[in-house]
């Protein structure tokens, strides 16, 4: 409509014309005060956690400062956690303010509360524009209260198309974007000026693709870290380096901990190659080559690559046994695990960072298919990896609780198990016998391969169509 493109075209130009360099971001003396845009930012550096979260550092270019001067850093995250602020190089500082009055609808509405503002409006048929002062009151939901010029109070739709409220500029203008401003004691010569500050809206995650062979003995695996940039600013040539898990932050303590780890994570300059090197009891993942991080921006980087991993696909299933009288027969089938060793990076003890899992296996004619996909837990190289890709189709598992008695010190229990494997191939199967209280095995078919605190572990090797069964028998003790 005619009115509307008259206030786009209004505002746009006021807009415009406040943010020319020679306005906010000339980076010109003015007084005793300094505006410094993003151009004079020499060095960026990102470090960036598993849990929004980032350590920003940058460098910029300062300029001799008298006592008392104040300096207006513009460019800096609109989710900077101030309280983490650290800046040196610029004098010593003897306040710093993060400013994020931005210019918006309702502050200005409230900021010209009980003025007078001027109203306009445009008639479509005669193509005049009329206007008139008034007061405005106040503004509540989608109506504002104003007083025209014969004293009355009139309520005016925020919305409505064929009005318009003008604003006076305000004298000290307004912001487009967070700024941070210091005082400074001064600095006798240019130099450049170090920031260092925690921010919110910046992470990273992991996500791996396993490809299997035919027969699923071994595997390729490929890591893909996900940079995530939801900061509200645009991150440009910037340093980047990923910490591989998770850091505490401490709700009242102004994120000290976390912010001393950061510290030491900064300070690791090291370059080249994907290599993770650690800092505390962190790993660190750098990137080879600076990058751009647009706002509102995901990228994906390369960061783990291995192949010809040795690999099983073994199939599991688990019984919870009762410390009362089961009846009806417990029917399910097994699920299906990947294991695998996590495979050595270049140091020996870097673990696979946490993340997602999707495997990948070729079918009969030798195309890839998904067959599953798991949370991957951060596992140390040489540790082994257990996946759960999904239930078998052909593998199932029968429980039946076929005793249950009462002894002075708790109960017994007996159970038999059948393992049917339906398919064409063997099958390797583990089953687990979860126990509610301590216990003792009285009685196994089938001999044990593992016994701990909490139950016991079975081994089968199932043959194409066969069925096994398992009987045993625990005493449990209560405590």
């Amino acid at each position: 409509m005619p009115n509307q493109r008259i206030l786009s075209l209004s505002l746009g130009l006021g807009l415009t014309l406040l943010a020319l360099p020679g306005w906010a971001d000339s980076g010109q003396d003015s007084g005793t005060q300094h505006y410094l845009d993003e151009s004079t930012r020499s060095q960026l550096h990102l470090t960036l956690y598993q849990q929004n979260l980032a350590l920003i550092e940058e460098q910029r270019s300062i300029p001799a400062l008298t006592a008392g001067s104040r300096v207006v850093l513009q460019g800096v995250s609109p989710q900077m956690q101030a309280e983490t602020l650290q800046i040196s190089g610029a004098g010593a500082v003897t306040e710093q303010n993060l400013e994020q009055n931005l210019l918006s609808l309702s502050q200005l509405l409230e900021r010209h509360r009980g003025e007078m503002i001027t109203l306009a409006r445009f008639n479509s048929v005669t193509g005049a524009e009329t206007r008139q002062p008034v007061r405005l009151l106040k503004a509540e939901g989608n109506q504002a209260l104003i007083e025209n010029d014969e004293g009355q109070i009139e309520t005016l739709p925020l919305n409505h198309s064929g009005w318009r409220m003008i604003f006076p500029t305000p004298a000290e203008g307004y912001q487009l974007r967070p700024q941070l401003s210091f005082t400074s004691e001064g600095l006798s010569k240019p130099g450049q000026a170090q920031l260092r500050y925690l921010s919110r809206g910046l992470s990273w995650s992991m996500d791996y693709v396993l490809n299997l062979n035919a027969s699923g003995d071994t595997l390729a695996l490929q890591g893909l870290a996900t940079l995530n940039n939801q900061s509200g600013q645009t991150w440009p040539q910037a340093q980047i380096k990923l910490l591989a898990g998770t850091v505490n932050q401490p709700a009242n303590a102004a994120y000290r901990e976390a912010l001393g780890v950061m510290r030491a994570a900064a300070m690791d300059k090291a370059g080249g190659q994907i290599e993770p090197s650690s800092v505390q009891d962190y790993h660190l993942y750098t990137l080879p080559r600076t990058l751009t991080l647009n706002d509102q921006q995901q990228k994906q980087i390369p960061l783990i690559k291995a192949e010809q991993i040795q690999a099983q696909i073994r199939y599991h299933h688990q019984i919870q046994v009762s410390a009362h009288q089961q009846l009806p027969p417990q029917q399910n089938p097994a699920d299906i695990h990947l294991t695998f060793d996590a495979p050595a990076m270049a140091a020996d003890k870097t673990p696979l960072p946490a993340g997602q899992v999707r495997v990948f296996r070729p079918d009969s004619e030798g195309r890839l298919q998904f067959v599953g996909g798991s949370q991957l837990n951060a596992t140390a190289a040489g540790d082994p990896v257990r996946l759960l890709l999904g239930e078998a189709f052909d593998v199932g598992v029968e429980s039946t609780q076929t005793a249950f008695g009462k002894v002075f010190d708790g109960f017994t229990v007996s159970y038999e198990v059948r393992l049917n494997n339906r398919s064409e191939q063997d099958k390797p199967f583990t089953l687990n016998a979860l126990m509610p209280l301590p216990f003792e095995l009285q009685q196994s078919s089938i001999e044990p391969v593992k016994t701990t605190a909490a139950g016991v572990e079975w081994a089968f090797e199932l043959k194409a169509g066969e069925e096994q069964v398992l009987t045993f028998s625990a005493r449990l003790i209560r405590p």
